[in-house]
């Protein structure tokens, strides 16, 4: 024989009535049966939308900034080639100088300088001369960080008293016996100082 619930006496426990409640616990089971999981295949619909619209939002959200790492990386990159363009066509400049003018020489490290006033910069008086760029033993001229265009520091020197004295010592020494060139600039430096003085 079943077992019993407890509270429940058997005056209450005819056969016709424990088959009602036996039918009726039957039937609410069989109905709620098609109905739970449907509501849990709805439960779950709404959730995995959810949890796809939050994905998709954080994949964009990703995408972006993935977007924009690589583009702050390829304008970063750009610059540095614009600019490295800019130094090599400077130092391109630079050599086509050296061509046309060939009183220009060159550093090891890549500074220039003028070969005749630092080859009469001993004869130079002045002392801003003695220590211009422009003579190698100075700092000498950079062509891709100077503060003007090299090609016009390039001609700002060349038109210079500076150069164009020690141009003509070098036409002097040339043209004349070591002797005269070396009283000639003797008194041309005395001159020169007398005039400063």
């Amino acid at each position: 024989m079943a077992a019993r619930p407890k509270g429940i006496t058997s005056q209450f426990l005819d056969a016709a009535a424990i088959e009602k409640i036996t039918s009726a616990v039957v039937r609410a089971v069989a109905m709620a049966v098609p109905v739970v999981p449907e509501a849990v295949a709805s439960q779950v619909r709404v959730e995995s939308e959810k949890a796809v619209r939050d994905i998709s939002v954080a994949a964009s959200a990703a995408r972006r900034k993935i977007q924009t790492a690589v583009q702050d990386g390829l304008d970063s990159i750009s610059a540095r080639i614009r600019e490295q363009e800019v130094q090599t066509l400077k130092l391109v400049d630079a050599r086509k100088l050296v061509v046309e003018h060939p009183w220009l020489g060159q550093s090891t490290g890549g500074l220039f300088f003028c070969l005749v006033c630092t080859k009469h910069a001993s004869l130079l008086t002045h002392n801003k001369q003695q220590q211009s760029e422009w003579i190698a033993g100075n700092s000498g001229v950079n062509p891709v960080n100077a503060d003007c265009p090299f090609r016009k520091s390039v001609h700002s020197h060349e038109e210079s008293a500076m150069h164009q004295l020690a141009v003509q010592f070098d036409k002097d020494r040339d043209a004349m016996p070591i002797a005269t060139t070396f009283g000639r600039y003797t008194s041309h430096a005395e001159q020169v100082t007398e005039n400063l003085i």
